[in-house]
């Protein structure tokens, strides 16, 4: 079954290390590619927005790195989205993290940011579309905002 979770509001540098921890939890499960997605407060045309740019995990935070550096984006103020090994990472534009999959594999997320004290909740069932993805309007839904 789908589920999506999402943290309380994160600093920053917390939600990087969130990025980091994505990345190597997919990589150690046997996948090292990645396919990054920046959308809502992005400094970009919307035309720019929600393009799949694929690229290999070890190279994920470096490139969000680079993005704030070139002002393209802002970490907790501009949505990154990251899909790699059936899982979509989301930092989100309102400053938590959020993370879409099938609910086994996105337990170990849960568990960590409980145990980290982020507060994480799972959106209801009913929120997601058939196919998993959030119903428009949700702010991780490319092309919709809250």
């Amino acid at each position: 079954m789908k589920i999506e979770y999402r943290t309380q509001a994160l600093e920053p540098a917390v939600l990087l290390e969130e990025l980091a921890f994505f990345c190597q939890a997919t990589a150690v499960e046997g996948n090292g590619a990645a396919i990054v997605m920046l959308g809502w407060d992005c400094n970009l045309n919307i035309e720019e927005m929600w393009q799949d740019i694929p690229m290999s995990l070890d190279a994920v935070v470096d490139f969000v790195l680079a993005a704030e550096r070139a002002g393209t984006l802002v970490i907790g103020k501009s949505d990154v989205f990251v899909d790699s090994g059936g899982l979509q990472l989301t930092l989100c534009h309102e400053s938590d993290v959020h993370i879409e999959g099938e609910e086994a594999a996105a337990q170990p997320f849960l568990e960590r940011w409980t145990g980290k004290g982020f507060a994480p909740y799972a959106l209801p069932t009913n929120s997601l579309n058939s196919n998993g993805s959030s119903k428009a309007g949700d702010s991780t839904s490319p092309g919709s905002s809250d």
